[in-house]
């Protein structure tokens, strides 16, 4: 357990909303706050999960690598996108009900892997940018921006614009992560890659117009893992990032500065490392005392 206030959100990646999407190569769930027939009268007046897949739509089988909810239609309620290492899916939300589109990308197929909406182009839009993986190991075509032009999934477009630092032909892409890093105002973009030598993560540095490559600059490139969660320790500090997926780093806390960029804060908040591999953590109270958790699930 970490002693600082856990005092504000993590950075936008989860979105809890009710809605979980299971594992990669399990089958797609839809769990519904409500009533459960079976629970016995001395549990009444609780809220359980009941599993609604089956009434609602999405009953579907398949590998999933990541997942982001937003309202893709305008319409008021979350829309689910998922990828899936060949395309970007599409569980469309009218009024609780979903409906499935398989491909996004159609007729493109890519080895999609994390994603994190924005607004790239600042022009009140969402935004889809997407990671590329393992397929591309070898040098073939780099990270995805879909560009929302309208309202609904209709709208969004594949962009040419995204700069090389993003694009990142030579990465295999795992995780996005959105800070602003160096407290400037700017959106910063950290791209985290399947930990091998020769293919760093990325870090591209938001400014007035466009971005600046700053993946050497500030260390990202030496952390050895795939994914960071950003978690705030205190009212008016700065975000702390903890470390998770394949490589020597995962299960580790890492501190940004201007001066040094980033570096291992582990053993300063007494955090231990898991001895093994951590697949994600996901940050919260869970003995809701106030402090911030960490739960490693570890593969």
């Amino acid at each position: 357990m970490l002693s600082s206030p856990f005092t504000r959100e993590a950075m936008p990646l989860l979105v809890a909303v009710g809605v979980t999407l299971v594992g990669c190569g399990a089958q797609s769930s839809v769990m519904r706050t409500g009533e459960d027939p079976y629970r016995d009268s001395e549990s009444a007046g609780e809220v359980l999960f009941i599993d609604v897949s089956k009434e609602v739509g999405p009953d579907l089988s398949g590998p999933v690598f990541a997942m982001a909810a937003a309202d893709v239609e305008g319409d008021g309620w979350l829309d689910i996108v998922f990828t899936n290492h060949h395309g970007i899916g599409l569980l469309n939300n009218h009024h609780g009900s979903f409906q499935f589109t398989p491909n996004l990308l159609h007729p493109f197929e890519e080895d999609t892997h994390g994603m994190s909406w924005l607004d790239f182009d600042r022009d009140g839009r969402l935004d889809l940018l997407v990671t590329v993986g393992a397929d591309r190991g070898f040098g073939g075509g780099g990270n995805l921006l879909m560009l929302g032009e309208g309202q609904g999934a209709a709208s969004f477009r594949l962009s040419t614009a995204l700069p090389e630092v993003l694009t990142d032909v030579r990465g295999r892409g795992r995780c996005v992560t959105l800070a602003d890093f160096n407290r400037d105002g700017w959106l910063d973009i950290a791209l985290m890659n399947a930990v091998q030598e020769d293919r760093v993560n990325r870090l591209a540095g938001g400014r007035a117009q466009g971005f600046d490559d700053w993946s050497t600059s500030f260390g990202l490139d030496h952390i050895r893992a795939e994914g960071l969660v950003g978690v705030y320790l205190s009212v008016d500090g700065p975000p702390v990032f903890v470390a998770y997926g394949a490589g020597a780093d995962g299960g580790k806390i890492f501190c940004f500065a201007e001066d040094t960029g980033f570096h291992d804060c582990s053993s300063a908040l007494g955090l231990v490392k898991p001895s093994s591999s951590v697949q994600a953590v996901v940050p919260g109270d869970y003995d809701n005392d106030g402090d911030l958790d960490l739960y490693f699930v570890r593969g």
